[in-house]
């Protein structure tokens, strides 16, 4: 029995996205905190919400990018530039994060 025979793969989505969602709603509940404390309650807040701006002004961008080269690099190509641009910031961040 293959994958695509069974019901595994609809549970492996469901339970990947379960994942992937608690680990996104981390960064609403740091996030603010940490910035309230580093730069007073109204300037964390100030900076939290600028910063959350850029979220959907990225999400404005991929989805530009993913419309205009779809046809020229395929889902696994954009696969591999996501990881390889989660292996960079992986990497700055180890190189000049302490």
């Amino acid at each position: 029995m293959t994958m695509e025979e069974s019901n595994l793969q609809k549970l492996l989505y469901f339970v990947c996205t379960c994942v992937s969602y608690n680990c996104e709603g981390g960064h609403f509940v740091l996030m603010p905190t940490i910035l309230a404390k580093l730069f007073g309650a109204n300037g964390g807040i100030r900076l939290f919400s600028v910063g959350f701006g850029f979220i959907g002004l990225a999400s404005v961008f991929n989805i530009m990018l993913v419309g205009t080269l779809f046809k020229f690099i395929s889902f696994s190509g954009f696969c591999y530039i996501y990881g390889a641009f989660s292996l960079i910031s992986l990497f700055i961040l180890l190189v000049y994060f302490e």
